[in-house]
């Protein structure tokens, strides 16, 4: 074979291969016009194939529809607007998703084998839900999962994030909520990290014997994590931790670095730390919203709370409370906001025991570190816990007028003497 020969064949065969990868990476187009099935070609522009980007238009027909031609593997989903219905038939790994207004994926959904890996959400208010299980695979390497669409949700059934090393992050300014269980296949020494400014909301049970680390945006713990056996890090300065679950079994640490957030509750609720809370200075604060006296530990809760099993170390975080709801309240009124169970260190920045925090009409509210707080009642004495209470003063009018009528009741008396 002559140099001339060879450069041909070597110019066709190329030009071939470069065909090929190009129609993966194009990959096929869905028009829906034959039926609901994927392997029905007459519903696609060409038929799909493992590794293609697959394409659901805005205007394309039978939007509820079914992968029953066995693909496991696409490169790019997109969907081109709301109203999709797709059922994956099983797990499918996949390189990104972009979707445009709310639409629903039945199955599972793996993103593996590279960093970082995206799911894009446009439109207003939209939620792609992935039915099954989100799984963030890359064994002994780190991945990043980064969900974009700021006021957008990705809703998925559960999440699982492995294996081995390599930390395994949600980053992206959307927000993701896992309505059920969260594990892990990690090292204790691997993070699952939470970054950017989105929220992540974890509604169901979370196991873990890694790290947990919230670097960005907010972390929502509804769910049971005592599960959670790592510590737990609220990193960098403008991020929350919040929720009305569990975190972590006795042995776990919560610690919040400077210029982080503790907010019990959804609005007013409670939050359980299994072992130790600590705040590193007065630039955190501990939020704690107000509206009314009702409480029993994830039963009824008019008022935020914070239960910890472990030591409790303020170090001069600042308390940023606020009244809900129109409340307002009356002398006599109390809110047990923290129940240290394992011991109190320090007090709030600026507010020493009996410090005034707030007064109207004649009613004032005061703090006292020497409360005694459990799961349904509360006092001002007995304990080590922290409680708000409310005292009403009388008007001076109204307690010269007391004297008064106790001086006729004694001169009327005397008389009848």
């Amino acid at each position: 074979m002559n140099t001339r020969t060879f450069t041909r064949i070597f110019t066709s065969l190329f030009a071939f291969a470069m065909l090929l990868a190009m129609s993966v990476v194009q990959g096929a187009i869905w028009d829906g016009d034959t039926s609901a099935n994927w392997s029905d070609a007459g519903n696609w522009d060409v038929p799909p194939v493992n590794g293609n980007s697959l394409t659901f238009p805005a205007d394309a027909l039978n939007k509820t529809n079914a992968n029953d031609a066995g693909i496991t593997s696409i490169n790019l989903l997109t969907l081109g607007d709301a109203g999709w219905n797709i059922d994956l038939g099983g797990t499918v790994s996949m390189t990104a998703i972009n979707a445009t207004g709310s639409s629903q994926l039945t199955g599972n959904v793996t993103f593996a084998n590279g960093s970082p890996r995206t799911v894009t959400l446009s439109g207003s208010n939209t939620t792609l839900e992935i039915t099954g299980a989100l799984t963030l695979s890359r064994a002994n390497n780190s991945l990043n999962l980064q969900v974009n669409g700021t006021g957008n949700t990705l809703l998925v059934g559960s999440l699982y994030m492995g294996d081995g090393s390599g930390n395994k992050t949600i980053s992206g300014t959307a927000n993701v909520t896992v309505t059920g269980a969260v594990t892990e296949g990690m090292t204790n020494t691997t993070a699952f990290v939470k970054a950017d400014t989105g929220t992540l909301t974890l509604n169901g049970t979370y196991t873990s014997n890694s790290l947990t680390t919230v670097n960005g945006g907010t972390m929502v713990i509804n769910g049971d994590a005592s599960g959670a056996t790592g510590a737990f890090t609220v990193s960098n300065s403008g991020t929350t931790l919040g929720g009305t679950g569990s975190i972590g079994g006795i042995l776990t640490s919560v610690t919040m670095n400077a210029g982080t957030a503790l907010a019990p509750g959804n609005s007013a609720g409670s939050l359980e730390v299994g072992g130790t809370l600590t705040f590193a200075d007065n630039t955190n604060d501990l939020i704690i919203e107000i509206g009314g006296t009702d409480f029993t530990l994830n039963g009824t809760e008019d008022y935020d709370r914070v239960k910890v099993t472990g030591l409790t170390t303020l170090n001069g975080a600042t308390l940023d409370w606020s009244f809900i709801d129109g409340f307002t309240p009356s002398g006599g009124d109390m809110f047990g906001i923290v129940d240290a169970v394992g011991g109190l260190g320090g007090t709030f920045a600026g507010l020493a025991e009996g410090a005034e925090l707030w007064n109207q009409d004649n009613t004032s509210l005061y703090i006292t570190y020497a409360g005694l707080v459990d799961d349904s009642s509360v006092a001002l004495t007995g304990g080590n816990d922290i409680v708000l209470y409310a005292v009403t003063i009388p008007e001076p009018s109204t307690m010269i007028l007391a004297g008064l009528g106790l001086m006729g009741v004694c001169f009327r008396r005397r008389r009848s003497a």
